[in-house]
């Protein structure tokens, strides 16, 4: 299964965040995230660190992963 949308640190005090800019964008805006068309490695939003947590929940719902995976 492909990822839908991915993330990385971008700086200090953010995370970039790419995927579809149309499909994600409300939910995405949950974490205080923003559509930035200009930067390093292509467009995306960028995320406030201190959202890393939410921004990672929000993650796993939408690439399809179970939050809580049995064993």
């Amino acid at each position: 299964m492909s990822q839908e949308l991915s993330c990385k640190d971008y700086s200090k005090t953010k995370i970039k965040v790419s995927g579809e800019r149309e499909k994600y964008s409300q939910i995405l805006k949950e974490t205080g995230a923003r559509w930035n068309s200009r930067l390093k490695g292509g467009p995306g939003w960028l995320v406030p660190i201190e959202n890393r947590e939410r921004l990672e929940q929000i993650m796993k719902i939408i690439n399809g992963e179970k939050q809580d995976k049995p064993k």
